[in-house]
């Protein structure tokens, strides 16, 4: 940050928190203990991307639990 202008500060913080945020839902993800068997099943079974739904068994809780922290609640 100190070698970027001063006006693009609270720009590059917002990707920043953002890269962040992604970074540690992956990481929960990839700790899981089956998350490696359900990749592979998925991608055996699937054509292109595999939604993350797929794998993540609780993805839509850990998204609206991160929206609760994000929002002070």
């Amino acid at each position: 940050m100190r070698v970027l202008p001063a006006r693009y500060h609270a720009q590059q913080y917002r990707q920043l928190h953002h890269v962040l945020r992604l970074w540690r839902l992956r990481a929960a993800a990839y700790s899981d203990p089956g998350y490696d068997a359900r990749l592979e099943s998925t991608r055996s079974q699937a054509v292109g991307r595999v939604p993350v739904e797929d794998v993540v068994p609780d993805w839509d809780e850990r998204v609206a639990a991160a929206r609760r922290r994000r929002a002070g609640g």
